[in-house]
């Protein structure tokens, strides 16, 4: 797979990824990629998603725990993209999940409280990220520390 020619610290782009920015998350299907529109969340240096348990997303995780994800930086004069590739893991602690339904706006929305059995926390574990900057025109590959 073709490297992107400079590399950056994935600080770097981190304040892309607050605010909660529409992603697109890929799953795969038995042999079907699957792609959805889904809020990322960043909370404590990590990248998380929810999910209603019900819904065909979890199962194709649990099933194959590699995705990908992309979003779009806002740019007034130019289009880019960042694209993670990672495994997702479906975290059942429920501490953990308190700590995030806090960082959560919309979390009322749809679930109860934390411990609600169509509740689904997915972290994100980075192995690779490629930035097109829409900012200066250069391609990257984002270091994981």
């Amino acid at each position: 797979m073709k490297q992107y020619p400079k590399t950056i610290k994935l600080q770097e782009i981190w304040s892309l990824l607050e605010g909660f920015p529409l992603a697109q998350l890929a799953t795969i299907d038995n042999d079907q990629p699957r792609v959805r529109p889904m809020a990322l969340i960043t909370h404590n240096g990590s990248i998380w998603f929810s999910s209603k348990s019900e819904w065909s997303k979890v199962e194709q995780i649990q099933n194959n725990e590699k995705v990908e994800f992309t979003l779009a930086p806002k740019s007034p004069s130019a289009s880019g993209s960042i694209r993670f590739t990672a495994i997702a893991e479906i975290v059942e602690d429920l501490k953990t999940k308190e700590n995030l339904v806090k960082a959560i706006p919309w979390f009322e929305n749809y679930w109860n409280s934390p411990d609600d059995p169509t509740f689904t926390l997915i972290k994100m574990k980075l192995s690779r990220v490629l930035y097109d900057n829409p900012f200066d025109g250069k391609k990257y590959t984002v270091e994981l520390s």
